[in-house]
């Protein structure tokens, strides 16, 4: 402090070299803010990022399997999703059906099989046991399937289909509760 007129005037603060302005710039951006900064835009991509997956919507992976009864039979389903294109679906009790590599699209939230071949496995076995598969809805709260699927009883009146449902759940979700 310097003494003027018995009134105590603060003297300008030293500044150390890294705080001095070069030609006339603004001083350095001390290094911790300089880290802070870099954090808040990390912070923000990884927010931004999160925020576009979160709107994807999920796909199924894996293997759903689940079982009922239907008329008092054992019913059960396995469906393995092999990649964006393909599937391997089984059907066993009253329906016996293995079919590896069947085609489907996923869309809205539905798998939907998509072969109309009269060769391709799946349309000849279900064709020969009188069903269809009506719709897979993939739910992806629970991450499970929904296989909805119409049978013909052998002397069903007028060719109607009794429908049922089988709810596959994720084999990863399974294991994951272990």
């Amino acid at each position: 402090f310097t003494e003027i007129d018995s009134a105590y005037v603060p003297s300008p603060p030293h500044r150390s070299a890294s705080q001095k302005s070069a030609r006339g710039r603004a001083p350095a951006i001390p290094q911790r803010e300089l880290l802070q900064g870099e954090a808040k835009k990390m912070l923000r991509a990884v927010l931004a990022v999160a925020a576009v997956a979160s709107a994807v919507t999920p796909y199924p992976k894996g293997a759903y399997k689940g079982q009922n009864k239907f008329l008092g039979q054992k019913i059960g389903a396995e469906l393995t999703v092999k990649n964006s294109t393909h599937l391997d679906i089984n059907l066993f009790g009253a329906l016996g059906i293995s079919c590896q590599d069947e085609p489907y699209t996923f869309a809205d939230n539905q798998i939907k099989l998509t072969s109309t071949d009269p060769n391709d496995c799946l349309v000849k076995k279900l064709k020969k046991d009188n069903a269809e598969v009506t719709s897979a809805p993939f739910d992806a709260a629970k991450n499970a399937v929904t296989l909805n699927v119409a049978v013909q009883l052998p002397g069903g009146a007028n060719g109607q289909k009794i429908p049922f449902s089988l709810e596959l759940d994720s084999e990863s979700k399974k294991v994951a509760m272990m």
